[in-house]
């Protein structure tokens, strides 16, 4: 992607890089902020699947017992709050390491639901989409973390330039390993 200054650099003041960053968003680049509001959109509306058919969800999964609707029930009420907090606070890279969180509790979940499952491809077809949630999720905590110059979990990133509009073309593949 194209490189944008750090404030400070060729002498740029705060109000123009600020006005650089808005000019970025015009012209329709897809930022960190942008996708974590999908993501809380995402969470709000696979919540609300959950919360309102656990039953049929685990029947789907091929686990038909209450422990497996109550599991699903309580996922979906995470789901629900995940999606609140990204809405709420969609450049907050916490609120998106939360969802990487989610995303390994769902994973263990699955692969317990896959020793007993009565339908293994379907829980095989979950698992795929919680992965690729993983990786989206993963993505987009790193560019926020990079865009405030913090990290969560922390990890070391003195050059990292703050107030920047990181783009999810900006990550390298050292990112996604040092998650």
């Amino acid at each position: 992607g194209e490189a944008i200054a750090s404030p400070g650099e060729f002498g740029m003041t705060h109000h123009q890089h600020a006005h650089d960053m808005d000019a970025s968003d015009r012209s329709g680049a897809i930022t960190a902020k942008r996708v974590g509001l999908g993501l809380g959109y995402f969470s709000i509306a696979l919540g609300l699947l959950e919360v309102a058919a656990p039953g049929r969800l685990a029947r789907w999964l091929g686990v038909e017992n209450g422990a497996a609707r109550k599991t699903v029930l309580a996922f979906g009420i995470r789901e629900l709050i995940a999606g609140g907090a990204l809405i709420r606070g969609p450049a907050v890279s916490t609120n998106v390491w939360n969802r990487v969180i989610g995303d390994v509790v769902d994973a263990a979940a699955l692969g317990i639901a896959a020793t007993r499952s009565s339908r293994p491809a379907n829980v095989a077809l979950a698992g795929g989409l919680v992965a690729g949630a993983f990786v989206a999720d993963l993505l987009t905590a790193r560019a926020l973390d990079r865009k405030t110059g913090r990290t969560f979990p922390r990890f070391s990133r003195p050059n990292d330039p703050v107030n920047r509009d990181v783009r999810l073309t900006d990550l390298q593949p050292a990112d996604l390993a040092a998650a």
